[in-house]
């Protein structure tokens, strides 16, 4: 639902510097694997984030300033 969101209305918002959906579907399903084997690991406990641009993220690539390239 949510992903889907993000697509339709971020050409026009402009709200996603990064959409790492595949990423995305892959934790979401760890995830619901965990609760349904009665496991709460920090993996399935976790709420679901927008990370401000500013943030590094391994395996994204990086925007913005040019201070911020090589970091």
């Amino acid at each position: 639902m949510y992903l889907g969101r993000l697509k339709k209305y971020d050409p026009t918002l402009k709200f996603a510097v990064t959409l790492t959906e595949e990423r995305a579907v892959a934790q979401a399903k760890q995830a619901d694997a965990e609760i349904g084997r009665g496991q709460v690991s920090r993996t399935s406990a976790r709420a679901a984030v927008g990370a401000k641009d500013l943030l590094a993220v391994k395996g994204t690539g990086r925007r913005g300033s040019g201070r911020f390239e090589t970091r």
